[in-house]
């Protein structure tokens, strides 16, 4: 598997306070910004990390904690997880805030979020930050 980044996406009730914290005492800049889903990156090398609001419906990301590991084909990863036997959410879908992704959960019940970057859809191209303002 060739890893490009693995971020945690953090799960918690007051989204406001999580991201204050980290932008205004750690240093963190946003990424990426909208109602229910923050991304974050430390101007110090490439620590990322994002913080969303529960999601009931969607089980990777309806509480605690799950990483987001971005590859550089997800199509081929999906094929060779599959190969390996692993059982996975669904085929990989290409999804609108800008990701091609399937997810997989680990023996202890921790999701990953395998995804591959795309284009955003034009409703989700307001979120990113502009690069200036980071």
């Amino acid at each position: 598997m060739h890893c490009r980044r693995l971020v945690p996406l953090i799960t918690v009730a007051d989204l406001r306070a999580s991201v204050a914290f980290f932008v205004d005492r750690l240093g963190f800049v946003p990424v990426f910004r909208s109602e229910g889903f923050v991304s974050l990156r430390h101007p110090q090398g490439d620590m990322q990390l994002a913080f969303l609001r529960p999601l009931p419906d969607e089980t990777p990301f309806s509480g605690g904690l799950t990483y987001g590991l971005e590859v550089e084909d997800v199509d081929a990863e999906y094929r060779r997880i599959r190969m390996e036997g692993v059982d996975t959410d669904g085929p990989p879908r290409d999804n609108p805030w800008g990701d091609r992704s399937f997810t997989v959960v680990d023996p202890n019940g921790i999701a990953l979020h395998i995804h591959q970057v795309i284009g955003p859809a034009p409703e989700y191209a307001g979120y990113f930050v502009p690069h200036e303002t980071r």
